[in-house]
């Protein structure tokens, strides 16, 4: 029964915060790319990051609760592959962070799909760890 909720906090907590630091390194990657980044800006994106955690969790926090049941209650029980597992879980996390699309202009949509993709196949690495570590004591 702890493991669950373990896996619940997790699932839940996990992808604003993953979601933030994806976004932001592309951020960086793509100013540093281009030529225009500097010791400043690397301090204000540092500085920024509590408040994108902060705008994360308010944006995706509801797919999160959704993602973590959908994960626990739904996938977990049934699918007994481990590459199924993982599938299921990036493509919950694309379509998810899809669904900021209703509020983020759409030229963003590859950058959302690609982290919504990434933080679902960590997300559903670590709680398949969990997964299997309670299987050995079982």
């Amino acid at each position: 029964m702890k493991s669950r909720y373990l896996k619940l906090l997790i699932a839940f907590i996990s992808p604003p915060i993953l979601g933030s630091l994806i976004l932001v390194s592309y951020d960086v990657l793509l100013r540093i790319s281009e030529g225009r980044f500097g010791k400043d800006e690397l301090l204000g994106q540092l500085e920024a990051m509590p408040i994108a955690i902060s705008f994360a969790f308010l944006l995706v926090g509801l797919q999160s609760v959704i993602y973590a049941i959908f994960m626990e209650f739904l996938i977990t029980p049934y699918v007994t592959k481990i590459f199924w597992f993982m599938v299921s879980s990036c493509l919950l996390g694309a379509f998810f962070g899809l669904t900021l699309l209703f509020i983020i202009p759409f030229e963003a949509a590859p950058q959302i799909l690609f982290t919504g993709a990434v933080v679902g196949i960590i997300v559903g690495y670590w709680l398949l760890k969990i997964n299997q570590r309670n299987e050995k004591k079982i």
